[in-house]
C-alpha cells in the first residue's frame, strides 16, 4: 500500500513538473494527433490505476473531488514549488493516515483474533500447543514424521478467519512442495506433529504467523487458519520446487 501511495505522488510530482496547457472537453472521439493520443493514454492508465488503488485504500472511502481538486492543481501549477501543499507535505499527510488506519486495523484484529481463538480452542479434538497453535486432526496418518529440515508434499487450503481464502494449492490442481525451513513457525509446527496421509485443521495466531506485517492479502495482526493434508514426506523433488504462498 504504501509502494502504491508514492507511485501516484510521484505521478502527480512528475505531471506537475511538466509545463501542460488547460485543456477543453477531450475524449477519444476527437484525438488529432500523436500528442493527443499519448496524453489520453496516460490519462487512461493513471487513472485506471488510481481507481483500483482506491479500492484497497485503507480506512473510509476517500472523497474523489477533493483528490481531483489537488490533482487539478498539480496539473496546472507552474512547479511544484508553487503547489499548496508541497509534495513531502503531502507524502508525509499519507504516510500518516496509513499508519493510522494500519495501527487501528492490528487493534481490531487483535481483538478478533482472541474471540476466535477462545472460541476455538473449546471444540472437540481442539490440542492447544505450548506455543499457542490450535491443531486438530481430522484424519489420522500412518506414514513418516517430518523433521525441522525436511521437504514435504501437502495439499492445503488457506483462510483468515472470516473464512476468505488467501492461498489453496487444491484450487490450483495440484500438491505443493517445500522445506518446513521456509514457512511460517505455526504451520511447520503443525506439520511435524503429522503424518503422510494425515488431515487436520490449524488455527495459527499472527505471532505465528507474519505478526503486525502484511503478507499479499493477509492484513496485519492476522490470525490465519489451514485446513492441511500430508501427503508425503522428502519426497522427490522437482527440478524447481514450488513454493505456495503463505
Amino acid at each position: 500500500m504504501k509502494k502504491q501511495l508514492m507511485t501516484a505522488v510521484s505521478v502527480l510530482a512528475l505531471l506537475a513538473s511538466t509545463s501542460c496547457q488547460k485543456q477543453s472537453s477531450m475524449s477519444s472521439k476527437n484525438l488529432k494527433t500523436d500528442v493527443d493520443s499519448v496524453s489520453y493514454a496516460l490519462g487512461i492508465n493513471v487513472g485506471d490505476g488510481l481507481k483500483h488503488d482506491l479500492e484497497r485504500f485503507p480506512g473510509d472511502t476517500i472523497n474523489k473531488a477533493a483528490l481531483i481538486a489537488g490533482f487539478t492543481e498539480a496539473m496546472n501549477a507552474a512547479d511544484a514549488e508553487s503547489l499548496p501543499m508541497s509534495i513531502d507535505d503531502a507524502r508525509n499527510v499519507m504516510q500518516e493516515y496509513v499508519t493510522k488506519v494500519r495501527d487501528v486495523q492490528i487493534k481490531k484484529n487483535r481483538a478478533e483474533e482472541e474471540t476466535f481463538l477462545e472460541a476455538n480452542k473449546s471444540k472437540e479434538g481442539v490440542q492447544v500447543t505450548t506455543s499457542g497453535l490450535h491443531f486438530k486432526s481430522i484424519v489420522e496418518g500412518k506414514g513418516k514424521q517430518a523433521s525441522d529440515s525436511s521437504f514435504v508434499k501437502v495439499n492445503y487450503t488457506g483462510k483468515l478467519i472470516d473464512g476468505t481464502v488467501f492461498d489453496s494449492s487444491i484450487e490450483r490442481g495440484e500438491p505443493a512442495i517445500f522445506n518446513l525451513r521456509g514457512v511460517i513457525p505455526g504451520f511447520a509446527e503443525g506439520i511435524k506433529m503429522m503424518k503422510e496421509g494425515g488431515k487436520a485443521e490449524l488455527a495459527i495466531p499472527a505471532r505465528l504467523a507474519y505478526g503486525d506485517g502484511e503478507a499479499g492479502s493477509i492484513p496485519p495482526a492476522s490470525c490465519i487458519t489451514f485446513e492441511v493434508e500430508l501427503v508425503e514426506v522428502d519426497p522427490e523433488l522437482p527440478k524447481r520446487p514450488g513454493m505456495p504462498r503463505r
